[in-house]
């Protein structure tokens, strides 16, 4: 990349670039459950000062406008409520037939309208789940493998158990004592259902009247 491309912002030492190459999360396939916490990450760099460099336009293929979060990290507008006028925001998709190609990661992003952080949101919110222990039936080995397991309790002592996970999810402990804070997306999730009617069930043993959502 040339000098020319590169804008320094001083003390922060925050670059932007006018084009380069990035690495894309979900080989480039969006929408995607994963750029939701990719998202929260970048803005929690931003709001730490942290001093991490990223591209201008690598923000954008996420989502991010880069005005939203420099100088200043400007609070989040209020999640979208599901709009019945188009599938991709009023229903859980299901993972495609004919799945998009991944996007090499040596191609050249080119810049594309930003769409607005809220609604990229909530496409990615209703996107598909690629469970691996659905698609791909070899790592159910590795859930049948007996192991020792450990969690930490409320008190923070930890406990530990030997078996096997079965494809179990997540223990979160302490909810009725401390509760839980979990992203609004997930919320979002829990609303919708998909073409079929059936609605979204988190794995892990969350009990949703102790849940504080946070964007």
């Amino acid at each position: 990349m040339s000098e020319e491309d590169l804008v320094s912002f001083s003390r922060q030492q925050i670059l932007v670039a006018s084009k380069a190459k990035y690495h894309l999360v979900g080989n480039g396939v969006k929408p995607t459950l994963a750029r939701i916490p990719l998202r929260w990450m970048i803005r929690e760099c931003f709001k730490t000062n942290s001093g991490i460099l990223f591209h201008a336009e690598g923000l954008k293929t996420v989502g991010l406008d880069p005005a939203t979060l420099w100088p200043v990290v400007l609070p989040r507008a209020q999640a979208l409520d599901l709009d019945t006028s188009n599938p991709a925001t009023a229903l859980l998709q299901s993972i495609p037939r004919n799945p998009p190609p991944e996007v090499d990661d040596d191609v050249t992003i080119t810049a594309e309208p930003l769409e607005l952080e809220e609604l990229a949101e909530l496409k990615d919110a209703l996107s598909p789940a690629y469970d691996q222990l659905s698609l791909a039936w070899f790592w159910w080995f590795l859930e049948l493998l007996p192991m020792k397991h450990r969690y930490q309790k409320s008190n923070n002592t930890w406990s530990w158990w030997f078996g096997s996970n079965m494809g179990a999810g997540r223990h979160v402990p302490g909810q009725e004592k401390k509760g839980v804070r979990v992203h609004r997306s997930v919320r979002t999730r829990l609303a919708a259902q998909d073409a079929n009617g059936r609605h979204y069930t988190p794995k892990a043993n969350l009990d949703l009247k102790y849940v504080t959502w946070v964007d």
